[in-house]
């Protein structure tokens, strides 16, 4: 995933992300499950470059990685949604 750097950070604008090849995006509400284009929830990643675990600390892995190897972002600032796909 990646943001451009050009808009100002003291701007209250929404910054485009573009996914990088490789990799996967989605969004899951509270339930775990994907949520509709314009829906709110968290960020979920998951591709080769995403982390295989925290060294030496199974439990904060388990945490933040699913079984299917999705990277949980966490809730809070985090919250995202799809108005529309490019």
């Amino acid at each position: 995933m990646m943001t451009a750097v050009s808009y100002p950070e003291d701007k209250n604008i929404v910054k485009p992300m573009y996914v990088m090849p490789h990799m996967e995006i989605g969004i899951i509400n509270k339930n775990g499950k994907f949520v509709n284009r314009g829906e709110k929830g968290e960020i979920i990643v998951r591709g080769y470059s995403v982390m295989h675990g925290y060294w030496n600390d199974e439990e904060k892995t388990q945490q933040v990685l699913d079984k299917d190897r999705w990277y949980h972002t966490g809730w809070g600032t985090n919250n995202a949604k799809i108005n529309k796909f490019a």
